[in-house]
């Protein structure tokens, strides 16, 4: 069954029941999301920008400013289907104005590249970026509100099945 507006609008009072897909609502019963700064994620202008910014969210669980993270162009190109210009030049450029755009959003302080050549063919490039303070910030919040999240649980006596994962965060 399902309700429109019109319908919840004539009985606010009413209680509704909301299905979940399976993986999502396993996230939540056993405490296993990360929070993050969704308007900052919605507000990158490229879908290769939002991807980064959410693979840096699950590298920087352990954030701190003394912290690097790299990353290849060969598995940039591979994992994420976004790479699909025709020149391997144009994918780099690509990957240098998402970057560019991580740090006018005050995500990445700095970002280097090491570029491995063959002779003068481009053989594999190294990304390696630094966070920005405030991002730093936001990702030791997110991991304290998840741990206290936890604690809180464990208080009311739910039994939290965690993953290696989870239990490491």
């Amino acid at each position: 069954m399902t309700v429109d507006r019109d319908e919840y609008l004539a009985d606010t009072d009413a209680q509704h029941l909301v299905r979940l897909p399976l993986f999502i609502s396993h996230a939540i019963n056993q405490l296993e999301h990360r929070q993050f700064n969704y308007d900052r994620l919605m507000s990158c202008n490229e879908q290769l920008t939002r991807r980064l910014y959410k693979q840096l969210i699950h590298r920087f669980r352990q954030a701190s400013f003394m912290n690097d993270y790299h990353f290849m162009y060969s598995n940039l190109e591979r994992d994420s289907g976004l790479l699909q210009l025709g020149r391997s030049n144009d994918n780099r450029r690509k990957v240098s104005a998402a970057l560019d755009e991580l740090v006018s959003r005050s995500v990445l302080i700095s970002d280097g590249t090491d570029v491995w050549k063959e002779g003068r063919k481009f053989v594999d490039t190294k990304y390696t970026v630094h966070p920005y303070p405030d991002f730093v910030g936001e990702q030791k919040a997110a991991k304290k509100r998840g741990r206290d999240d936890h604690m809180r649980a464990l208080q009311a006596g739910v039994d939290l099945q965690l993953s290696a994962a989870a239990r490491w965060r």
